[in-house]
C-alpha cells in the first residue's frame, strides 16, 4: 500500500498521488520537472498539471487528466 509525504496510506494509489509523493521527496519547495524532447515541464501535483513556461515562447498548460497529459503521466511512472 502507497503511503503519502506525512506517512499516511493511501488506498488507491493512482498517477497524481505518485506524483505528490515524488515531488515532496525530491524537494518540498521545489517543484520537480520531467523534461520530453527539447522542452523541460515543470510537474504540479497540487494543481494536476504539467506546464511549460519560457521567456518569449508561448506558455503550455496540460492537465493530467488530458490525452497529452496521461501519455506524460506513464513516462513520469517509468522514471518513478
Amino acid at each position: 500500500m502507497a503511503r503519502d509525504e506525512w506517512g499516511r496510506k493511501i488506498r488507491k494509489a493512482n498517477a497524481v498521488d505518485i506524483l505528490a509523493i515524488a515531488a515532496f521527496r525530491s524537494s518540498p519547495t521545489k517543484l520537480p520537472t520531467i523534461r520530453i524532447g527539447k522542452k523541460e515541464y515543470t510537474v504540479d501535483p497540487r494543481l494536476k498539471e504539467f506546464r511549460y513556461v519560457k521567456y518569449g515562447k508561448r506558455m503550455e498548460f496540460i492537465p493530467f487528466n488530458s490525452e497529452k497529459g496521461k501519455k506524460m503521466i506513464l513516462k513520469l511512472k517509468k522514471v518513478i
